[in-house]
């Protein structure tokens, strides 16, 4: 709950402070930081499909929001 509750305030103050593009880029970021650690730790085994199912939503969002 704590955890929820930070990221919340962050996310506003970011989108307060710069734009909901950056909240959103910061999404995609904080998704990748947490399949690095999955991996590093060996809780989950790497799937080259998983990648490119990533790089597809990142490239999906990058679209929507007009940075690409």
């Amino acid at each position: 709950m704590f955890t929820k509750a930070f990221s919340n305030a962050f996310g506003v103050t970011v989108t307060k402070n710069v734009s909901s593009v950056a909240r959103t880029i910061l999404g995609s970021t904080r998704t990748l930081f947490v399949w690095i650690v999955e991996l590093a730790f060996r809780w989950e085994d790497f799937d080259s499909l998983e990648l490119a199912g990533f790089v597809i939503l990142v490239i999906g969002n990058l679209v929507y929001n007009s940075i690409l």
